[in-house]
């Protein structure tokens, strides 16, 4: 640097910055450097910029195609993830829009003067009527107000309209006792069920519970799947009002999920669970003979289908097989790789369970979202490449995963 410039480095001090969002609590450092670029370039201000917190959830956001805000027109606009994230930190849905064509066709059209066919008086049919008639949802119109008025006003009253009581809004109410206080493993609420998101799926139109196991509860570093399959349910036209609860406890077995039922199900009335207790069930029954193992949970997992099916709000259910696991065998197991890694007869039996299941869920009727399946396919090797943990899929793995999820809606 020339001493001008170090002089001003020297004397600078970095700075905390607040997140150009609104609503975001979050900071951003503005730097020495930084700070002597924009001195420069003759501002002494800092920019707006996002926290690393913003600029991370913003890479994990897809856009997403609204409907047209015209409710005749079967167009779309694209909700852009910036606008999404600045929504989400604001606490609002996104706001009406028209779509491309709508738009277009509002630019092409401008107001047109036309004469009432009664009174000869001048009146104007503005864009937005234009664009109404068009749709095929309002009329030419042929006479000025006051003409249309004067004949409305002769017209015999149309009998009472009987508006019904207004409904009242969904609330959640959690038990507070009930048979998941019996387990230290269910006693304590999942970490996804804060306030927060109860909140949000009282104002959600359709709700998703994901329940399961640690491949389901969030875990730092690696994605949760829960909540990119709320972002890409969101592109679906019947599932855009969504919210997905991850309800994943650590350690949570098929047995302790049905005690869970009552607390962390019934009280959202939801649309669709979804549900995987694989691992835990595989870790669970390690001491007992295969077969003995499977009959066991076969026998748990038809307990835990009929609690589903005797909800009141009698929600569409999906049974997800997560990803394989592969053994800790000696050597280097690449950076991915964590000391807890499974046996090789782990992984067997962990394979044999998921067979099992797939075979108890097909037989009573539930869909199954095989992502094991399509991670197999792949081959071991590109398998791995999708993989955070030697159980948990990394983003493009979870990809994988929410393919074979949305199958099994369609389905």
């Amino acid at each position: 640097m020339c001493k001008e410039c170090f002089g001003f480095f020297e004397k600078a001090r970095d700075q905390e910055q607040p997140c150009a969002n609104r609503g975001c609590e979050g900071k951003w450092v503005w730097t020495r450097s930084m700070q002597l670029a924009a001195h420069l370039r003759g501002h002494d201000q800092p920019g707006h910029r996002m926290c690393e917190a913003c600029q991370k959830e913003l890479k994990e956001l897809k856009p997403i195609q609204e409907p047209c805000m015209e409710s005749a027109c079967q167009g779309t606009w694209t909700y852009e993830p910036s606008e999404q994230l600045k929504d989400r930190r604001l606490g609002r849905q996104p706001q009406g829009r028209h779509c491309p064509g709508c738009n277009k066709f509002l630019k092409e059209h401008p107001s047109q003067e036309l004469s009432c066919e009664k009174c000869g008086k001048v009146f104007s049919w503005t864009s937005h009527e234009q664009l109404l008639t068009h749709l095929g949802v309002f009329q030419k119109p042929a006479c000025c107000a006051e003409c249309n008025s004067r004949e409305l006003s002769e017209l015999p009253p149309p009998a009472p309209v009987i508006i019904p009581a207004a409904q009242t809004a969904f609330r959640v109410e959690i038990p507070v006792g009930g048979a998941w206080k019996e387990n230290p493993v269910t006693r304590d609420w999942p970490e996804g069920m804060t306030n927060e998101e109860i909140a949000w799926m009282e104002k959600a139109e359709r709700r998703v519970v994901f329940l399961g196991d640690e491949m389901v509860a969030a875990e730092p570093g690696t994605p949760s799947l829960p909540s990119l399959l709320e972002a890409s349910l969101k592109g679906e036209a019947s599932w855009r009002d969504c919210a997905v609860l991850n309800a994943g406890v650590r350690k949570c077995t098929t047995f302790l999920g049905s005690l869970r039922i009552g607390r962390d199900v019934a009280p959202f009335k939801p649309h669709l669970v979804i549900f995987s207790f694989s691992l835990a069930d595989t870790l669970a029954t390690a001491s007992l003979e295969t077969s003995e193992a499977l009959g066991q949970l076969a026998a748990q997992t038809q307990a835990f289908l009929e609690a589903l099916q005797a909800l009141e709000s009698k929600p569409k259910v999906i049974c997800w097989l997560p990803n394989p696991i592969y053994p800790q065998v000696g050597g280097d197991h690449g950076a991915w790789r964590e000391n807890l890694a499974p046996d090789v007869q782990t992984v067997n039996r962990y394979g044999a369970v998921l067979r099992n299941l797939k075979k108890v869920c097909e037989a009573s009727g539930v869909a199954v979202a095989d992502g094991k399946a399509i991670f197999d396919m792949q081959g071991q090797k590109t398998a791995m490449e999708g993989m955070a943990t030697w159980k948990r899929p990394n983003a493009e793995g979870c990809k994988t995963h929410l393919r074979a999820l949305l199958e099994a809606l369609k389905a």
